[in-house]
């Protein structure tokens, strides 16, 4: 690609290997010392919620001033409070409040770093690069999934397999999308790979159901999800920065962001609560089975629309042409 873009997704990595190492040691440090779910729970609350707060208003910030700088200015903040926890644990002065604001300012500079970072690249490549370049900022997360635990090293046998697995379903996705260009095709590609969570959901409710228990099948699985995560989402960004406007684009991002932010906690709170009364192979395959027709309907709806649209200013170029 270019000079900024290697620049950008250099800092990218380290920032999230940085990321997920500290989480996992956060909820190292809470599980040992306070051996209380309760308070696991209130760390990841603070962790997400101010950042999905911020989330609807940080777009227009992001849109108004300096983006790169916002990028460094939050990133810088971020090391210095992990950095500031670093020292509080070395003087044994570390508390579980001095955790709990940590990760409210992390969570709140996190709130204008993660849409900066897409909202930016349109400004350092060019329309018809944004797919490989989002690819490769996939790639990033990728290689983040996977370098994250295996650094931590401090997650049960099973979970980090499995994070291991999809990790590197992520990686090579996004290696492979950013050698092959699909541009044109990203509405496939979007629901393409939501359609194939879905039914590899319903398969590993299937292979729970059927009494298998080897680690290899899920690992197998795990790994395409991660496929198909990276297959949709490098799509819906290239899609998204091709549609809007530059200086719509931190607002559209910071809505993403906060869309997000407010699913995770959202849907650990109820599958946390479903779990307690279904098994795990009915919920995957549950799930499974929603996510198959819904894609496909809403690819149908995606597809129409932009057909109309198309259309739409077909005859008004025609019109305006025409009245020339």
């Amino acid at each position: 690609m270019n000079r900024d873009l290697n620049l950008l997704l250099g800092g990218q990595l380290v920032s999230q290997v940085g990321d997920k190492f500290h989480m996992l040691a956060v909820a190292f440090l809470v599980l040992k010392t306070t051996g209380s779910p309760a308070k696991m729970g209130l760390i990841l609350f603070c962790s997400v919620f101010p950042s999905m707060l911020l989330g609807l208003i940080s777009g227009s910030f992001i849109d108004r001033y300096n983006r790169k700088a916002i990028i460094i200015v939050a990133d810088v903040a971020r090391g210095l409070v992990v950095s500031g926890l670093a020292f509080c644990y070395f003087f044994n002065i570390l508390s579980f409040p001095i955790l709990l604001v940590a990760q409210v300012v992390l969570s709140v500079c996190t709130a204008f770093f993660d849409p900066a970072i897409p909202a930016i690249i349109p400004q350092i490549v060019q329309s018809d690069q944004l797919t490989r370049a989002n690819s490769q900022a996939q790639l990033v997360s990728g290689i983040a999934t996977v370098a994250g635990p295996t650094l931590g090293g401090i997650m049960v046998v099973w979970g980090g397999y499995l994070q291991t697995f999809f990790g590197l379903g992520m990686i090579l996705t996004a290696l492979l999308l950013s050698v092959i260009n699909i541009a044109g095709r990203e509405a496939r590609f979007l629901f393409g790979g939501v359609f194939g969570i879905g039914l590899l959901m319903l398969l590993t409710g299937l292979i729970y159901f059927s009494g298998v228990r080897g680690i290899v099948a899920f690992l197998l699985i795990f790994t395409l999800i991660g496929a198909a995560v990276i297959m949709a989402g490098t799509s819906f960004r290239s899609i998204l920065q091709k549609d809007v406007s530059a200086d719509m684009m931190g607002r559209v991002f910071g809505f993403v962001a906060a869309v997000g932010n407010i699913s995770i906690p959202l849907a650990t709170l109820i599958y946390g609560l479903l779990m307690s009364y279904v098994s795990h192979g009915v919920l995957m395959a549950i799930s499974g089975i929603a996510l198959l027709p819904t894609s496909l309907a809403a690819y149908h709806i995606f597809t129409r629309t932009s057909l109309a649209q198309a259309a739409n200013q077909s005859i008004k170029f025609e019109f305006s042409r025409k009245t020339d």
